[in-house]
């Protein structure tokens, strides 16, 4: 049996993100960090035409609408809740041209944003779940982060030594994201062809937001398949 690289790999190595689908992945990316190949316009009219140009990552839409796209008043400025926006066609009014539900120009504040139709049906599919579903292991205090570790008997001290190093790895990280981080370790039992259930019953319970130093040795492509 082989063991992983990836348990020399101490610092934090985020191998599962669970429960988004590749177009809500790339939207979430725009949503909170731009994009290159996306330009922000800033009107200094609140028009659509003219303005000053900046790459959207100077701009992403989290900055003023927020993680969860509720938006918090600042400044003499009400960003809109875009939980409660259910008009796709006046979402992406408002995104590429500034216009508001009701035909009218929005504030100066809100830039407006040029690009792909990929990627605004990228960006639209993942503000529909903003408000709908969270990240799965992360609350307002802490990320779960889950660990598989080597089987009990002959690795026993094996397993007792990776959830040391990181257990030892996340106090030393100290926060993630103003969370603190928890691990939530699952020690594999009985012959390999048994780990598939327990790693999937594992994550259908603890739900946690991924999983670092992953023991998949004799079961590779079984588990491979779970994650």
């Amino acid at each position: 049996m082989r063991l992983l690289p990836l348990f020399l790999l101490l610092p934090l190595v985020l191998l599962l993100l669970l429960g988004a689908s590749p177009r809500e992945d790339r939207g979430r990316k725009i949503y909170l960090e731009g994009a290159a190949e996306i330009t922000a316009v800033i009107a200094a009219g609140g028009g659509t035409e003219g303005g000053t140009e900046v790459p959207a990552s100077a701009l992403p839409c989290a900055g003023c609408h927020g993680r969860d796209g509720r938006g918090q008043a600042e400044g003499g400025v009400s960003p809109s809740d875009l939980t409660r926006i259910d008009d796709e066609r006046s979402l992406k009014r408002a995104i590429s041209m500034g216009i508001s539900s009701k035909g009218e120009p929005l504030q100066v504040a809100m830039p407006r944003y040029r690009m792909s139709q990929q990627d605004m049906a990228d960006l639209i599919s993942y503000i529909k779940t903003l408000g709908n579903q969270s990240d799965p292991g992360v609350s307002a205090a802490a990320v779960r982060i889950g660990a598989v570790l080597p089987p009990s008997g002959p690795l026993s001290s094996m397993s007792r030594a990776v959830r040391e190093a990181l257990i030892a790895r996340f106090e030393e990280a100290g926060i993630l994201w103003g969370r603190r981080i928890e691990l939530h370790p699952l020690e594999l039992s009985g012959p390999p062809q048994g780990w598939p259930a327990q790693v999937k019953d594992f994550l259908g319970k603890e739900k946690v937001f991924a999983v670092t130093g992953a023991f998949l040795a004799g079961a590779d492509r079984e588990l491979a398949g779970v994650f």
